[in-house]
């Protein structure tokens, strides 16, 4: 190669680099040549993600490609990277032109995922919590009883629940990792409620017949039935009649650990060493000693007692330490006197009181100094999401999320309610999708799934016609939704695959 040849390539390759470096450059930064305009326009970009993932996108009704050139430059990025350029999910579109753009993501056997987005200059608009339903879900009916009563261990691998034949009643209970269905008691008595323990190892069951009676289930020993009646006559300093509990709760910080309530004293039961101790008389906190007082309910939450006190016509909330050696009740809130009631899943600082009487939901914000009931409205249905961060709830027409402040001790926090969705027809039951992008609803007895992303417009997608449903839950596994109730006039348990 002569020493002229080798300048022309030297001074060559300096003026390609010289060339592509301000192009590569343009392109990265959201640049492209517009050949109509003859100048060049800034552009956004577009990431899209599903589930199930390989779906297909197209754009404006057109399936977008990407220039030769940018080919080139992303290959590398398509290689490391876990999104790749092209038209099946996940997938980003760079060098979009500013505007509207009608999006649609499809794929066989599946409902097509349809909104319209902005693409702005300079910027990147996401869509990646999408998930594609089955346009024919496969159902399998696990169970065929009818499920009278039911609890979903807090794991999701047990489901407890009653059936009554003839004139006996039974109390089941299912392994959801293999299906298998185990009758742990039976008694000729109504069975009222079930609750599993903390770890999820024991189930307490309370039933009735001339008095409120409660007995101990062990999951992995069904030959250890705990009888609390026979259980309370064996300690000494107790009547020989026994105590009736009008209300029992488990610790949440001990497995064996139980607190009953009977004629206002709250009772420590401890099942690993079958011992039973006074832990606190309520009526002893009364100022003027008065027996007078109606302790209907209660909730042992971080060590404090909070119960609910009846007395001279007033409905009080109140909060207790129980390790406090001269325990001092603390007013947290006063109720309406007529309302019937229920602690639901109370998280941290925060309780959730249903009033089945009235219809209504009271969140109650026990850090505030002023105006602790921070949220009362009407309710059917409510749920608490994951971690305890948004409160679903609804009427017969109305769904809401309330999402609480992070910071409950602000004198002005910033809690936030938003409507969901109104409808005309008849709301029946709502719950969150395991993603919790969505919601699960029933509309008419039709099963539905709803979109929380309310840009432009939510999808809504529908799951099964002829549903009346008791209860809806998800296992680890996203495909498959439970739903206990009846389809298609069959009863019992439900595996549908919706993925």
């Amino acid at each position: 190669m002569t020493l002229g040849t080798r300048r022309f390539l030297y001074i060559f390759f300096i003026l390609l680099f010289l060339l592509i470096t301000p192009l590569v450059l343009l392109l990265s930064s959201g640049y492209r040549f517009d050949f109509k305009k003859q100048n060049l326009v800034t552009t956004g970009g577009l990431v899209i993600n599903s589930y199930p993932k390989g779906a297909s996108v197209t754009l404006n009704g057109q399936a977008q490609k990407v220039p030769y050139l940018e080919k080139f430059f992303l290959i590398f990025k398509n290689i490391f990277g876990q999104r790749k350029y092209g038209g099946t999910t996940p997938s980003l579109f760079n060098n979009l032109r500013a505007g509207q753009y009608d999006i649609d993501i499809y794929k066989n056997n599946y409902q097509t995922w349809h909104k319209k987005l902005s693409i702005d200059n300079q910027n990147i608009t996401f869509a990646e919590d999408i998930y594609l339903f089955l346009e024919h879900v496969k159902t399998e009916n696990l169970i065929t009883d009818k499920m009278d009563l039911i609890a979903l261990s807090t794991d999701k691998s047990k489901l407890a629940w009653t059936t009554q034949i003839d004139d006996q009643f039974l109390v089941k209970i299912t392994n959801l990792k293999n299906y298998k269905t185990q009758v742990f008691y039976q008694t000729s008595n109504p069975i009222q409620s079930l609750s599993w323990s903390l770890e999820n190892n024991l189930l307490i069951a309370e039933q009735k017949n001339t008095e409120i009676n409660y007995f101990v289930i062990n999951f992995y020993r069904p030959q250890e039935i705990v009888d609390l009646q026979k259980f309370r006559i064996t300690q000494s300093f107790l009547d020989p009649y026994g105590l009736s509990f009008n209300k029992l709760f488990w610790s949440t910080e001990d497995e064996n650990i139980l607190y009953g309530l009977n004629q206002g004293i709250i009772y420590q039961i401890d099942l690993y060493t079958l011992s039973i101790e006074k832990k606190i008389n309520l009526f002893n906190l009364q100022t003027a000693g008065r027996q007078d007082v109606i302790y209907s309910n209660f909730i042992i939450q971080n060590e404090n007692l909070i119960y609910l006190e009846n007395s001279f016509g007033q409905l009080a909330l109140k909060e207790v330490n129980l390790n406090d050696k001269q325990p001092n009740p603390q007013l947290i809130t006063l109720l309406d006197k007529n309302g019937d009631y229920q602690f639901m899943d109370t998280h941290l600082d925060l309780i959730t009181l249903f009033d089945k009487h009235n219809q209504q939901l009271r969140l109650i914000n026990t850090q505030a100094k002023e105006d602790k009931i921070i949220l009362k409205d009407e309710a059917l249905y409510l749920s608490w999401n994951k971690n305890h961060t948004q409160l679903l709830y609804s009427n017969n027409f109305e769904i809401n999320i309330f999402t609480p402040d992070t910071d409950l001790t602000q004198r002005y926090p910033n809690h936030q309610r938003q409507t969901i969705n109104r409808y005309s027809q008849n709301l029946q039951y709502v719950n969150w999708h395991t993603s919790e992008k969505y919601l699960i609803l029933s509309l008419d007895n039709n099963l539905q799934a709803l979109e929380l992303d309310n840009r432009n417009f939510q999808n809504s997608h529908q799951l099964l016609e002829s549903t009346s449903i008791q209860q809806i839950f998800f296992t680890d596994d996203v495909d498959f939704l439970y739903l206990i109730g009846t389809i298609n006039s069959k009863t019992g348990l439900f595996k549908i695959k919706i993925h």
